[in-house]
Formats: C-alpha cells, structure tokens, sequence
C-alpha cells in the first residue's frame, strides 16, 4: 500500500465515517419498517456488510477498497 498523504488520510477518515453514519441510518430504519419480512434479513446482512467496509476505510485498512469494491458490485 501506497503512503497517504494527510490531505488523503483525512478524505478516507470522513468518507469512511458518514459512509458508516449513513448505513447505520439505513440499517435502523430497516429493522423498524420491516423487521418480519424474509428480505429484510437479507437486507440486514448486506447494511452490516457496508457499515464494517466504511468502518475499516475510516480506520484505513488495506482491505477496505476490495471490501467497498465487493459491496458495490
């Protein structure tokens, strides 16, 4: 992995964090809405998923591109 600059360190931390922010929103909003459908345990698998790949780009591990390429594939 390539060294960061600090202009770079700091757009990982803050996209990383309102990434997990707004999963977090989306994953609380789901389980209210519709908790007692089957897909929405799908749905609530696929938020955690999310919420732990934002979680490590703001805490700027190597593996939180290929996890957030996962996800949006």
């Amino acid at each position: 992995m390539n060294i960061l600059t600090s202009k770079q360190q700091d757009i990982c931390t803050y996209s990383g964090s309102f990434g997990a922010m707004i999963s977090a929103a989306c994953f609380i909003q789901l389980m209210v809405i519709s908790r007692d459908h089957w897909v929405a345990f799908l749905l609530l698998g696929i938020n955690l998923f999310a919420i732990l790949a934002f979680i490590l780009l703001a805490l700027q591990k190597p593996v939180a591109p290929l996890l957030l390429q996962l996800f949006y594939f």
